[in-house]
């Protein structure tokens, strides 16, 4: 009995291939946002804090204010780092859409090939009955030949 042979295996392979490579883009690129993120929530918890820690500073009615412009200065510094970081999240999120873009056209060219491997299967699998079929019918019909002619 012959084997199914599937003519374009190895452009399927490629393209599994570079599916494979997207979705692990898209893992780092995932990673990377909640990074991201979890950075932009330290800064701003940070930065919260030391908000606070200057509204106490002047709440006493004593007001040291060494104290407070350095809380001031770094309150600035770390509105500045939660800008730079608030942008950087807007690039990973722009990269994760076009990384699930070429992943769904990734995996859209894999599914036509699999689509075109299970019709030429079937195929494949209808005319090896209908041969196993013709078959048994012939050897049928030699035998019963044979029974007749004895």
């Amino acid at each position: 009995m012959k084997r199914f042979q599937f003519n374009l295996q190895a452009p399927l392979k490629y393209r599994e291939g570079r599916r494979d490579l997207c979705r692990q883009l898209l893992a780092q690129i995932l990673a990377d946002e909640r990074a991201c993120r979890e950075r932009c929530e330290a800064l701003e918890n940070q930065r919260r804090r030391l908000l606070g820690e200057l509204r106490e500073i002047n709440g006493d009615g004593n007001v040291d204010v060494d104290r407070a412009a350095s809380r001031r200065f770094f309150a600035s510094h770390l509105s500045a780092e939660i800008g730079l970081a608030q942008r950087n999240c807007q690039v990973v999120e722009q990269q994760l859409d076009v990384c699930r873009q070429a992943l769904r056209k990734a995996d859209q060219d894999v599914q036509s090939l699999e689509k075109l491997r299970d019709k030429h299967l079937a195929e494949f699998l209808y005319r090896q009955d209908r041969a196993e079929a013709h078959e048994l019918e012939e050897t049928w019909a030699a035998t019963s030949l044979a029974r007749m002619s004895q």
